[in-house]
């Protein structure tokens, strides 16, 4: 009996042991879990906060334009004014239609092995950004002949999504010869969802291709609606890139409003003669917003559909792409395409994006944080996602 009684506790101690035991693994296991999630979480940070700050000096002053010397004073100062690079592909300057400029610094930050890469593209679209109303994005047609011929050949088109807006004014400023005078011109006109909030205004398009317009004023009506040329039109098939665009922006069917602008048809029901040519159309969010409260932020993407990457890039190209990928001490050296050899020294990285109007002043409120992911690094090599809120 006793020896049974022994052989029970030590059966019993034996179990409180391993109990014991397994407890306490879990215990040391956790904690090197968190600890861990602790570092990469931090090292993101760090990834994120170089990728913010490089992005923010390339979004306000575009010095992917400026010389290589003015590029290490603006990012790293004279202390460190070798470990900057710069490289754009065709082109022996610099451009706002450079295919591709390439930015490279390395030990920068906190960490000597840090490394931020940045680039800047010109693009047809402006893909999920944020804009205060009554800040107009204008697409700039100045800078190459645009006139009805070219208008007519082309048939550009502005496809436009966004939600948190109850209207829309579009502006279209051109210029017409009369009398032997280059005369400047314009239109203006509001698509909206509320007729009796903006009279005489255009319904946005719903269901059909021409949009509902009222019986007044007949201007409007002959200015955007003439039978078989509307203005605005209802999208349906678009190309993938176009999809691309309009699929940055997210919301239910009652949130997101869709359209595009026809400019051709715009142009071939304004003007005199051919001797049309467009300057500029402008677009302009509206919503009515009760006093002394902040304007509404809206969501929209717009694409630039119809001119020539290749011979008519001014008109085509209308937007700039900046993108930052921050490593904070992914990579030691200077020769793999991420700026190092290739030695992991640690897994901490975030990308951000932004699309910006080309060789326009930024409204004053513009929100250019796009994007925010893991990039290479560790022994990972596809990356470690994360999302970081600002």
């Amino acid at each position: 009996m006793i020896r049974n009684n022994k052989a029970q506790s030590m059966i019993t101690v034996m179990l409180l042991l391993m109990i014991l035991g397994t407890i306490v693994t879990l215990i040391v296991s956790s904690t090197i879990t968190d600890t861990r999630k602790l570092l990469v979480q931090k090292s993101y940070e760090r990834a994120y906060s170089l990728s913010e700050q490089f992005l923010t000096k390339l979004v306000s002053g575009n010095v992917l334009g400026a010389s290589l010397g003015d590029i290490n004073g603006i990012f790293i100062g004279s202390n460190g004014a070798d470990n900057c690079s710069i490289g754009f592909v065709g082109a022996n300057s610099v451009s706002d239609y450079v295919s591709s400029v390439d930015l490279s610094c390395n030990r920068v930050g906190s960490n000597t092995d840090s490394i931020v890469n940045c680039t800047r593209t010109p693009e047809v679209a402006g893909k999920s950004l944020k804009i205060q109303t009554d800040e107009p994005v204008i697409l700039d047609y100045s800078k190459r002949t645009l006139d009805y011929n070219v208008i007519s050949s082309t048939n550009p088109k502005i496809y436009l999504i966004f939600k948190n807006s109850e209207a829309v004014q579009v502006s279209y400023k051109y210029e017409e010869t009369i009398g032997g005078v280059v005369t400047p011109k314009s239109v203006s006109f509001i698509v909206s969802s509320n007729q009796n909030k903006y009279p005489g205004s255009i319904l946005f398009p719903n269901g059909s291709n021409a949009p509902t317009v009222p019986t007044y004023p007949q201007s409007l009506v002959d200015i955007v609606n003439k039978p078989n040329s509307t203005v605005i039109n209802k999208i349906t098939a678009t190309s993938d890139a176009v999809t691309a665009t309009l699929s940055s922006v997210t919301g239910s069917l009652t949130e997101i409003k869709s359209m595009y602008i026809d400019l051709k048809n715009l142009a071939t029901n304004i003007k005199i003669d051919n001797n049309h040519t467009a300057k500029s159309l402008e677009v302009k969010f509206l919503e009515s917003t009760d006093f002394n409260t902040s304007p509404t932020i809206i969501d929209f993407a717009i694409h630039n559909e119809g001119f020539s990457i290749d011979t008519q890039k001014e008109l085509a190209y209308q937007f700039h792409k900046f993108k930052c990928s921050a490593y904070d001490s992914a990579y030691d050296g200077q020769t793999d395409q991420y700026g190092g050899t290739g030695t992991t020294k640690g897994f901490g990285s975030a990308r951000l994006e932004a699309y910006i109007p080309i060789n326009k002043a930024l409204p004053d409120f513009f929100d250019y944080s796009l994007f925010v992911g893991g990039g290479l690094g560790g022994s990972n090599p596809s990356g470690y996602p994360v999302q970081i809120n600002k």
